[in-house]
This record gives C-alpha cells, sequence and structure tokens, in this order.
C-alpha cells in the first residue's frame, strides 16, 4: 500500500515538475539512482551524491560532506575600480595572507583561502571597516560550488590513470587479424 502511495507522488510531482516535490517522492518510496545533467539538479534531486570517474566510484555523501571534503575552502570574489587592483590586492593580502589569486578578469578577481586559514567572522569584520577609498566596489565570499568539487575528482583520477598506465610496461600490440574463405589475414596497417 505504501508503494502504491509512493507511485502516485511520483506521478503527482512529474506533472508538477517542481524538483522539490519530485525529491520528496523518491525520498518517500524507494532510492533512486539519477544521472542529472548539472550540479544544481543533484543538489535539488538527490539527499546523497556518488561521483563516477574512470568507471570508478571516486566519492559518496551528501552536497555540504562532498565540499568539506573535496572542496578547495571559500572563494572570494571582488569587483574593483580598474585603477585600483593593487592597492585592493594589498588589502585582501592583508586580511589573509595565504589567499591565492585564482582568476583576474577586467575589474574582477577571485581568491582562493583555505578554510583553516581563515575566520568568517574576522574577514566580514574587516571588509566591512575598510577603507571608502580603498576602491572595492564589491565582493562575495563562497563555499567551493559542487561542479568545482566534480571537476576536482574528475582531474584527481585522470592524472592516476596516466601515471597508472606510464608506470606499467607496455605490452606490444597485437596486429588485428580477419578470417576470410578459411585463411586468417593479418592487416599490416592500423586503422584509427
Amino acid at each position: 500500500r505504501s508503494c502504491a502511495r509512493a507511485c502516485a507522488a511520483r506521478a503527482r510531482a512529474a506533472r508538477s515538475r517542481c524538483p522539490c516535490a519530485h525529491a520528496r517522492a523518491l525520498h518517500a518510496a524507494h532510492p533512486a539512482a539519477l544521472a542529472p545533467r548539472t550540479a544544481g539538479a543533484s543538489v535539488a534531486l538527490c539527499s546523497r551524491i556518488g561521483i563516477m570517474a574512470n568507471g570508478e566510484l571516486r566519492a559518496l555523501g551528501t552536497n555540504i560532506h562532498l565540499k568539506n571534503t573535496f572542496g578547495d575552502g571559500y572563494k572570494i570574489d571582488v569587483t574593483l575600480m580598474p585603477s585600483q587592483e593593487e592597492r585592493v590586492h594589498a588589502f585582501i593580502k592583508s586580511i589573509i595572507p595565504t589567499a591565492e589569486l585564482l582568476n583576474v578578469f577586467v575589474g574582477t578577481r577571485t581568491y582562493k583561502v583555505r578554510r583553516r586559514d581563515v575566520s568568517l567572522a574576522s574577514v566580514f569584520q574587516k571588509m566591512e571597516r575598510r577603507p571608502a577609498n580603498l576602491g572595492l566596489i564589491d565582493w562575495g565570499l563562497r563555499q567551493t560550488t559542487l561542479e568545482e568539487v566534480f571537476l576536482k575528482i574528475a582531474h584527481e583520477a585522470e592524472v592516476a590513470a596516466i601515471a597508472a598506465n606510464t608506470s606499467m610496461p607496455k605490452r606490444r600490440r597485437k596486429r588485428p587479424t580477419e578470417y576470410r574463405n578459411g585463411h586468417f589475414n593479418v592487416s599490416i596497417g592500423y586503422r584509427q
């Protein structure tokens, strides 16, 4: 009887196209394996997320667990006036000496900060007390995104696969053979 109710709930959720209702319907009855196309859909639809790379399950956990375990900490996005790059950079380094500049785009900079190197309360306090003539227009502090976690795990798997292939002795490839008219014909070249 409960399965019938869950199936009816799934049908209602599918008709409403509401991710939250769909997620509740899925969790109410049975666990489901989904392959969402975006990280946002994973967060909306799944209570636990598994990440596979090269055919192996590399990580499994909740959204927050994956971000805390595999994430790089925090990112600080800063929007600044064009002529004030050096002053703003010096100010950020004075607040967080270990901040690493990741990205520079016209009027915007992104810094990476390790979680253990920063007190969020201190950063917010110092940013709010910054000088008015600093040239800092806007700023934001965010946690590593789930998409960045996916990319990091995929990159690590790729590096591991390359290391595994280079550390093993290379085997000689056999030439492809073909059976025709009772004879084996050996191809001289390889087709790509």
